[in-house]
């Protein structure tokens, strides 16, 4: 009991810190945050709080992380986890940042050395290019977004599987997901494979797990062309996410 005591003590302590000065800045630039309703916007920014505050923060490649980098990183991250549980990334501990583009070598994919520009680790960081995680704020609407990309690969590892099916609550609604993700994700491996455009980056044709994480990034960033195009697969991650974008999208940006 008395570490249950300790947690909701130190969470008391976190919420009741004011947001770093930049949050003002970086938060007006994100057009999403204008839709949001009061009570969302304060949820919000308390889960951006405790997100700050579990996550250690390292630049790399002579990066200086900065308060702005944080909470751009943390508030995109938090924008999926609206209406998820509080502690849905309690698996995220640490945060690595680098500039820009950046070389590794293997990883949980076991792949061999490539330039990203984001990775998740199973069981270990996530990693991101300041240049791609800054580009997610200033372009919310061209369908890709590597923030959303790798916190999705987080939710989806949250069961110890990178496989494309995060937890789900109920049997029915597991159920359901899977049906859709197994005939979505044919449907982008068969397009690839014939060289035909497709509104979802045939990047999640890769595996059913950069599906989740590609159909993530076009649900937040294009939900009306999906609601439209992919329509079932657009209500499945509504119904996981419990978010509708799509009828935000027409809402009147504050002035």
């Amino acid at each position: 009991m008395i570490f249950g005591w300790l947690r909701r003590r130190r969470r008391a302590r976190v919420l009741a810190r004011p947001l770093p000065a930049a949050a003002a800045e970086v938060l007006a630039s994100m057009e999403f945050v204008e839709a949001l309703l009061p009570e969302e916007r304060s949820r919000f920014e308390e889960l951006i709080k405790l997100l700050l505050d579990q996550v250690y923060w390292e630049g790399r490649s002579g990066l200086e992380i900065t308060d702005e980098m944080r909470v751009s990183i943390a508030a995109q991250a938090c924008r999926l986890t609206l209406h998820l549980p509080e502690d849905a990334y309690r698996k995220v501990k640490t945060i690595y940042v680098f500039p820009g583009t950046y070389s590794a070598h293997g990883g949980d994919s076991g792949e061999g050395t490539s330039h990203r520009h984001g990775e998740a680790w199973l069981r270990g960081p996530v990693v991101f290019s300041w240049d791609a995680a800054h580009h997610g704020v200033r372009n919310e609407d061209d369908g890709r977004n590597v923030v959303y990309h790798e916190f999705a690969h987080k939710l989806d590892m949250l069961d110890g599987y990178a496989d494309g099916v995060p937890p789900i609550q109920t049997r029915g609604a597991h159920q359901a997901w899977t049906g859709v993700l197994d005939e979505e994700f044919k449907a982008l491996v068969q397009a690839d494979e014939r060289g035909r455009r497709t509104l979802l980056d045939k990047y999640g044709a890769t595996n059913p797990a950069e599906f989740f994480a590609v159909a993530t990034e076009l649900f937040f960033e294009r939900p009306g062309r999906m609601k439209d195009r992919h329509k079932e697969l657009y209500q499945s991650l509504a119904a996981f996410y419990r978010q509708d974008p799509a009828s935000r999208e027409d809402t009147p940006r504050a002035r």
